[in-house]
């Protein structure tokens, strides 16, 4: 019978050299698996997509290829379409006569709004209202997506996806019914979303059917490929879940996009509703992100499959609500605890409330504690744990640092910090690499260091990151809480074999943290797509994060590795980086499927006879075939564009509070005005009867009619004589400018507002007894 001397001088040895090979074995064989799970996880995105099905399926099912031919007929030939554009009027007649066609009872709310995150900026907006009627008993539902596009692009995903999706899958969910209809149904199709979410805001605001309403859906788009995904919900989510989850066939949604997305300073329409205590969801896709808000932005460029997906959602919400009975049929908004959710494989959702998963936290608190109880005078001291976690942070933060180096020597031999954009291959090598470099710094660590003190910190550091992510980020307990429960149950049930140290006991302990690791990389890995979509191959996180955490569930099996599998990681790591930067100085980062942003604006100063020229690009960096041209702004010679007209203000006399009442105009048409007053206290303006309160001296006014716009100013008690500028926009650059930007090739494409021309005009304002006067621009 050994002692206990030999038992502890045993234990800090470890295992015969017989367990040593088994072990070098073992870590081969997990590192295979974590790879099989990664490129599972690859593919995920595309195959939990369904088949687009045809415009031949029955009546009772949505079609993509219905949906597409609908989005073909109301874009037209029209292109870009932004608030108050001429062919948004266009878009929108043809959209109140499909509606119609649809059974729906249409009106178009007409309203200037003022936008709440910028007063300076007021908007006349379009919306189009459909009601399909129920019973009349509960509340009733809103259908929401907006019909209007950025200035760079035609909308096709953004949002004409969204108007189309919900007229088709109303046509299909009416199909179904096999009886009256029971819920009632609003279809709002908001102008104005791309500039502020101001459409939302006029209906929320002033139409009568906000009194009826319990619950809103949105559908949205930041790409035009993948599946179409639940990321935002409202609070108490919990009932909204579980009716999604029922009727869905192909569910994609996650809790730590809802927790992300509610602390984002950026929102879509549904905010608007959940600010005023509405329940909902909102689904979008954002695969394919290059034809987001740009000219690639049209039907062909939409994948068929991700439009099948966002009407099967859609078609489930309808189902739901008219199958849920409890949901709206009371008078108030129905709350629940917020659920912790997540897919899995894209065939069934997990979900669980906030209680359970303080639970599982609480249980795996004790159990670690427990286990480490039990583990304190084996063979742990404060030196060999603090080792062990030193290791584990290698493991999870060399690969980031180590990306974030070679992406900037990247970026440097490239000449653009967009250098991946089209090719994104070398930077998944150069991430690659930065891994296996890491892993052979840690496994060369590792052999220095005792098990025991490997097993600690890998367990404990799952339990620390377990209570974390449910206290300051609950909705992302997904990723670590079930592992660690597991992880913890197990060892606690196995302790005896880990304290005997026998061969079996080795066997079931890895079976312990093999488990953890593959449950919390069937979770993790697929994250990893959404990262790169939301985020970018520029951002280090998004490309190791969700690899290099669950990693540190690995730490006990890099004890005593064979030397030959440290060498190999460093080999690979070398070679990955030195492929990926290699790849990187030869190859092109922009091609016409996946371009480069340059927006140019060109602005003609009248009162000057002058011309400038704005560009930026958005830090893809300047086009090689554009020729330079210094510093922004670009002075250009006044015969360019000499007879440009300036727009105008013409003084009506004093408004009804006192103040100087105008109509400003454009003289060629442009929808958007800007009046800048740089010396006036501008307090507020009075337009259509209704005040707003501006400040700031800066006021733009959006969808402005081609006879101009009625607007009393209100001046505050400070200076109120001085000058104005007055500035007109339109779309679209001068012919001369047009052929200087299309230097730049198919490569380089207009994003977001996209090309613009402004026409500046300075008016001197003169003040007596708050009688202003044009003295010239007229």
């Amino acid at each position: 019978m050994p002692t206990n001397q030999t038992r502890e001088r045993s234990d800090r040895q470890g295992p015969s050299s017989q367990q040593h090979v088994s072990q070098g074995r073992g870590l081969w064989l997990i590192s295979c698996a974590l790879v099989f799970v990664a490129l599972w996880g690859a593919v995920l995105s595309d195959s939990a997509l369904p088949t687009a099905i045809g415009r031949g399926a029955s009546e009772a099912r949505f079609s993509s290829g219905r949906a597409l031919d609908m989005m073909v007929r109301l874009l037209g030939n029209e292109g870009a379409h932004p608030v108050g554009s001429a062919a948004d009027a266009r878009i929108r007649e043809r959209l109140v006569e499909v509606l119609r066609g649809a059974g729906a009872e249409v009106e178009v709310q007409r309203a200037w709004v003022q936008n709440s995150m910028q007063p300076g900026q007021l908007a006349l907006v379009h919306n189009v209202v459909g009601h399909f009627p129920g019973d009349g008993n509960g509340k009733e539902a809103l259908l929401l997506s907006h019909y209007d596009s950025v200035g760079a692009g035609p909308g096709a995903a953004d949002d004409m996806a969204g108007v189309v999706t919900w007229i088709e899958a109303l046509r299909a969910f009416r199909g179904g019914l096999r009886g009256p209809q029971k819920t009632g149904l609003w279809v709002l199709v908001t102008e104005g979303e791309e500039d502020g979410l101001l459409g939302a805001q006029a209906f929320a605001d002033g139409h009568r059917a906000m009194d009826d309403l319990g619950f809103v859906a949105n559908l949205e788009a930041r790409g035009a490929a993948g599946v179409s995904r639940l990321f935002e919900t409202g609070l108490g989510n919990g009932p909204w879940i579980d009716m999604y989850a029922k009727h869905v066939a192909r569910p994609s949604a996650s809790s730590l996009s809802v927790e992300i997305y509610r602390r984002m300073p950026n929102g879509s329409d549904l905010q608007i509703f959940l600010e005023r205590g509405l329940a909902g969801l909102n689904f979008a896709f954002i695969g394919d992100w290059a034809v987001y808000h740009s000219p690639l932005d049209t039907p062909q460029r939409l994948d068929a499959r991700t439009l099948q997906h966002h009407g099967e959602n859609a078609l489930a919400v309808l189902r739901g609500l008219e199958g849920d009975a409890s949901l709206l049929r009371g008078e108030t908004v129905v709350r629940g605890e917020d659920s912790v959710h997540v897919d899995v494989l894209g065939d069934y959702l997990v979900r669980y409330s906030m209680g359970t998963q303080w639970i599982m936290v609480l249980c795996s608190l004790a159990l670690w504690l427990f286990w480490w109880l039990r583990l304190a005078h084996k063979g742990l001291t404060p030196t060999n744990a603090l080792a062990a976690f030193s290791i584990g942070a290698v493991v999870v933060f060399l690969p980031l640092l180590l990306l974030h180096g070679v992406l900037a020597i990247a970026i440097k031999l490239s000449g653009t910090g967009m250098v991946f954009w089209a090719r994104p291959m070398p930077s998944a090598v150069l991430a690659v690499g930065s891994y296996f470099l890491a892993i052979a710094l840690a496994l060369r660590l590792a052999r220095n260091c005792p098990p025991v003190a490997l097993r600690f910190a890998s367990a404990t550091g799952a339990v620390a990151w377990s209570l974390a992510l449910t206290w300051f980020l609950p909705g992302g307990g997904f990723l670590w809480v079930p592992a660690t429960f597991y992880l913890m149950l197990s060892l606690c049930v196995l302790q005896g074999s880990w304290v005997k140290r026998m061969p079996k006991g080795w066997g079931m302990g890895w079976g312990a943290f093999a488990g953890a690791v593959v449950i919390a990389m069937l979770v993790w890995v697929p994250l990893h797509h959404g990262l790169l979509d939301a985020f970018g191959f520029q951002n280090a996180v998004s490309l190791l994060g969700p690899v290099a955490l669950p990693s540190t569930l690995l730490l006990p099996f890099m004890w005593r590795s064979r030397r030959s599998v440290g060498l190999a990681a460093l080999v690979a790591g070398v070679l990955c980086l030195g492929l990926g930067l290699a790849v990187t100085w030869v190859g092109e980062p922009f091609t016409p499927e996946k371009p480069g942003t340059f927006n140019a604006t060109y602005t003609r100063h009248s009162n000057q006879e002058m011309a400038s020229l704005d560009t930026d690009h958005m830090g893809f960096g300047w086009p090689k075939n554009l020729p330079p041209v210094g510093e922004a702004p670009l002075t250009i010679t006044p015969e360019i564009e000499a007879s440009l007209p300036a727009p105008g203000m013409t003084y009506l006399g004093v408004g009804e509070q006192g103040g100087p009442r105008y109509r400003a105009f454009s003289r060629r048409g442009a929808r958007t005005l800007f009046l800048r007053l740089a010396a006036l206290d501008l307090a507020g303006v009075v337009m259509n009867g209704k005040s707003y309160d501006v400040g700031g001296g800066h006021l733009e006014l959006l969808g402005v009619p081609e006879e101009g716009v009625e607007l009393e100013l209100l001046f505050g008690d400070g200076r109120n004589t001085g000058f104005a500028e007055l500035v007109d926009q339109s779309l679209g650059l001068p012919e001369p400018v047009a052929n200087w930007t299309a230097l730049a090739g198919a490569s380089w494409v207009p994003r977001h507002g996209g090309h613009l021309t402004r026409v500046s005009t300075m008016v001197a304002l003169i003040a007596s007894d708050h009688s202003i006067q044009v003295e010239s621009g007229d």
